[in-house]
């Protein structure tokens, strides 16, 4: 699992070990051609590889011999259609079945790769390790002081969870939360009150503290701290990428706002990671691992000197595995606790349906 820097020419090292053909895999339109540039700048021959997104997997190609997988914990290799297969998944079926050897580039491996490799099925590389040291931050420092340090000799990245969240909805009186009698939070439609966890609709609504029928929003994500931003640093071009208006190129000395997977692959001098508590808190059993794999792909593009904030308690497991830079040490940590819990996706659960079930299990 190499950094960024050194994947063109790990990709080159395989094409040249083999006499065959390189089927190159990335998740997205953008990253495949990113990555397709790169190698043509480069001077590999097109003849060698083929590229490709999730159903490049089901090609027959002539003398394929290696397949190289971006980020294979991507959400974009997973079909949404039944039988529900993954690019991951079906890359090692045809490694077994044609002896095509398979790499998986990322700068850390999911919960499915790091059982395989327990399974012996692969194996991990030799990641490069980053001490930080000072130059990383998190709560009770403000991102603000990153921001600067990082203007002074670049630009900056700040990721966001979405380009626009709604965090609460305060009673515009007495300043309490609004939420339902479920316990849920309530957010607004434009149209009436909703309840995020029982979706019960509230009409007439009133603050159950003072009774005051008004009440205002508090919102983040990425329109909303551009506006922010422009305020402190007023001579700073700022740029918005998000998912379906991503920003291809970058001028000068900068702040990008990304949500996560579209940030513009460039060197930064200083990255914030914001919204952190939201992110783990979503309502998925693997919030925290999608999190910790999104901070240190986008850490990878951060500059040898560069600063890097955690808008995170200095005592979070993720912090702590930056400071410690022993994030597999994390991983196994709660590899194990969700193999002791049976939890996906270290135990597969398989729902079978039929209209006679006794009859269907004294048949297998």
């Amino acid at each position: 699992f190499p950094s960024h820097d050194r994947t063109a020419r790990l990709i080159i090292r395989e094409i040249e070990k083999s006499q065959g053909v390189t089927l190159i895999i990335a998740p997205t339109e953008r990253e495949l051609l990113r990555v397709q540039e790169q190698l043509n700048n480069l001077g590999v021959s097109p003849n060698r590889c083929r590229f490709g997104l999730r159903s490049a997997i089901l090609q027959e190609i002539e003398e394929l011999e290696n397949i190289v997988i971006f980020d294979e914990w991507s959400e974009h290799y997973r079909e949404q259609k039944a039988p529900y297969w993954n690019v991951r998944d079906l890359a090692l079926i045809r490694a077994r079945m044609q002896s095509i050897r398979i790499l998986f580039v990322s700068a850390l491996p999911s919960f499915e790769i790091f059982r395989y490799q327990e399974e012996k099925i692969v194996q991990l590389g030799k990641r490069r390790g980053r001490k930080l040291g000072e130059r990383l931050s998190y709560l009770p420092s403000s991102f603000q002081e990153s921001v600067k340090n990082g203007l002074k000799q670049g630009s900056v990245l700040i990721s966001v969870a979405t380009k626009d969240v709604l965090l609460a909805m305060i009673c515009s009186k007495c300043r309490t939360a609004l939420r339902c009698k479920c316990g849920g939070r309530l957010r607004s439609n434009g149209k009436q009150i909703i309840c995020s966890l029982c979706t019960e609709a509230i009409e007439n609504w009133r603050c159950r503290e003072c009774n005051h029928r008004d009440f205002y929003e508090i919102k983040s994500g990425a329109l909303n701290l551009k506006n922010q931003l422009g305020k402190i640093f007023p001579n700073t071009p700022i740029y918005i990428s998000t998912a379906d208006k991503p920003a291809e190129v970058i001028q000068g000395k900068a702040i990008i706002i990304a949500t996560p997977g579209v940030e513009p692959k460039i060197t930064y001098h200083a990255i914030a990671i914001l919204e952190c508590e939201y992110r783990a808190n979503l309502p998925y059993l693997r919030a925290d691992e999608i999190l910790r794999l999104q901070v240190f792909s986008i850490m990878e593009l951060l500059s040898p000197n560069g600063y890097f904030y955690l808008d995170l308690e200095g005592n979070h497991p993720l912090v702590q595995s930056i400071l410690n830079d022993r994030p597999l040490l994390q991983m196994e940590r709660e590899y194990r606790e969700f193999r002791q819990l049976q939890l996906p996706p270290i135990w597969n659960l398989t729902r079978i349906s039929n209209g006679n079930i006794l009859q269907l299990a004294s048949s297998l």
